[in-house]
C-alpha cells in the first residue's frame, strides 16, 4: 500500500510557525507586513527617495517584486497602492547603470574604535568612579596653582622679564636677548594757560649721558 502524504502549509506567526490552512494562505502576516512597509517608506517616502538613488540593477531587483503585489494584498495593506503605481512608473523609467555618489548614496561608513569600545564596555559605571578618584587623589591633588610651574611661566610672561624667560625656556640654543634700550635724554613739556585763549608750552631737556648705562 502506498502511502500519500499531505501537503502541510505553514507560516511564521509571533516567532513561530504556525500551520495554515489553504484558504488562509493569502491573508498576510506580520512577518509578511513588514518587509512591505519598508519598502513602502523606502520607495514612496520623500526622504529615503533623496538618499536612495537607482541605477538598473536596483531596477531590476525592486522591478521583481511587481508580481507579488495584487488586489488581495492592497486590500490588507491600503498604502501598498503607491508601491504598486511607483513599480508601474519605475519599468518604462530610464536610470543610469550606476549609482550617483555624493548625498544620493544610502552606504554610511563610521570609524569605530575597537579598542576603546572593548575597554569602555568591560568596565561598569562603579570601576570608572574608582579609576577618577584614584587619579585625583594621586595626580590632580597634588598640583596647586601655586606650585604649578606652567601657569606660574604663563602668568611670569606678562611680567618685565616674561619675554626673556620664555625664550630661555623654549629655545635655549637660540643666542637670543633681550634688553632694554638705555635712556640717554628727557625731554619734558610743560603747558600753562594764563587766559582765556593764550597757552604757553615750555619744554625742559635733561641729559642723563653714561649715567643711564651705569
Amino acid at each position: 500500500a502506498s502511502s500519500v502524504s499531505a501537503l502541510v502549509w505553514e507560516k511564521c506567526i509571533e516567532g513561530n510557525w504556525t500551520e495554515i490552512q489553504p484558504d488562509e494562505l493569502l491573508r498576510v502576516t506580520k512577518c509578511e507586513a513588514q518587509p512591505w512597509l519598508l519598502l513602502f517608506h523606502l520607495l514612496c517616502t520623500p526622504s529615503c527617495r533623496e538618499a536612495y538613488s537607482l541605477n538598473t540593477f536596483r531596477k531590476e531587483q525592486i522591478s521583481r517584486l511587481r508580481k507579488f503585489l495584487n488586489n488581495v494584498v492592497v486590500d490588507q495593506i491600503p498604502v501598498l497602492e503607491d508601491v504598486m503605481r511607483y513599480m508601474d512608473e519605475l519599468s518604462i523609467m530610464d536610470v543610469p547603470e550606476t549609482a550617483s555618489t555624493g548625498h544620493g548614496t544610502a552606504l554610511l561608513m563610521q570609524q569605530v574604535d575597537s579598542l576603546r569600545e572593548e575597554i569602555t564596555s568591560s568596565r561598569v559605571v562603579s570601576d570608572w568612579d574608582a579609576v577618577a578618584r584614584e587619579q585625583f587623589d594621586t595626580i590632580f591633588s597634588k598640583v596647586k596653582d601655586a606650585t604649578d610651574q606652567t601657569l606660574r611661566l604663563i602668568s611670569d610672561v606678562y611680567g618685565e622679564s616674561g619675554y626673556e624667560s620664555v625664550l630661555a625656556s623654549t629655545a635655549p640654543s637660540l643666542d637670543v636677548q633681550l634688553s632694554s634700550m638705555p635712556i640717554r635724554e628727557v625731554i619734558i613739556a610743560v603747558a600753562t594757560k594764563s587766559g582765556s585763549s593764550d597757552r604757553t608750552i615750555d619744554c625742559f631737556r635733561l641729559d642723563l649721558g653714561d649715567e643711564a648705562s651705569s
